[in-house]
């Protein structure tokens, strides 16, 4: 459904969380390209910051002016650039790098989701939550085939074990899908430092507050919870002008 006066507003937050002594991830909030992002640099890899820091800037320097469609091809080649120029000089360094990234495209009234990795996109839309992405890791890959139950995914081990990332060469492919947009609704675009904290019915309790307000709660509950990971996180707001 096309909603091209729709208009949106964001507000960005990121932590290093309280045991980390790095923060890896990296965030864009370009809301005059309708552009929203999070990286997650992957931790015991060479220069996950550094890595973060690459795709979000390649995401960052998309000129504006784009329609949707040139926007998602041009997001995807600057993505794929990245990723080889990522594992060349990891390579030449002797070793592995890569990052997770997860963006909402809103561009001429239309809406896409673009993810690789297990930084996730959520959904916020009369007082309910959905998670819109699936993550790329082991633990998913054994609940879509049904060796564990989603309750057991959540602490599952395999949720460390990522089969996609930018940066790592054959496991870097992106995945692309197209959602709806109504006013009122409230997409979250984070890292996993969040979800691996509060439960997804957490995070709606607290999507019902203020903008503000409720990226404070999000933060000050995710690290109250533990903050074990550096936590980033986008959250944007629809409404009609």
């Amino acid at each position: 459904m096309l909603n091209p006066a729709l208009t949106a507003t964001s507000h960005a937050v990121t932590h290093v969380g309280c045991r980390r002594e790095r923060n890896e991830d990296r965030w864009l909030a370009r809301d005059d390209l309708g552009l929203w992002a999070v990286a997650d640099g992957m931790g015991g890899l060479l220069a996950g910051d550094a890595a973060a820091q690459a795709v979000v800037a390649a995401l960052g320097g998309l000129p504006a002016g784009l329609g949707h469609d040139a926007m998602v091809q041009a997001i995807t080649a600057v993505t794929a650039a990245t990723s080889a120029a990522i594992a060349e000089g990891a390579a030449a360094a002797g070793g592995l790098s890569g990052t997770t990234l997860a963006a909402f495209l809103w561009c001429e009234g239309r809406a896409s989701l673009i993810w690789c990795g297990d930084s996730r996109i959520y959904r916020w839309r009369s007082g309910r939550l959905d998670l819109l992405s699936n993550d790329h890791n082991e633990a998913q890959a054994l609940l879509e085939q049904g060796l564990i139950s989603a309750d057991e995914a959540i602490d599952h081990p395999g949720r460390h074990y990522l089969w996609r990332a930018i940066g790592l060469p054959g496991h870097d492919d992106i995945e692309v899908a197209e959602t709806d947009v109504v006013p009122g609704d409230r997409y979250l675009v984070c890292t996993d430092g969040l979800n691996s904290e509060l439960t997804d019915a957490h995070i709606g309790q607290i999507l019902h507050s203020p903008r503000v307000d409720a990226c404070d709660q999000l933060l000050l509950r995710t690290l109250d919870a533990g903050g074990r990971d550096n936590v980033s996180f986008v959250l944007i707001d629809f409404a009609a002008p």
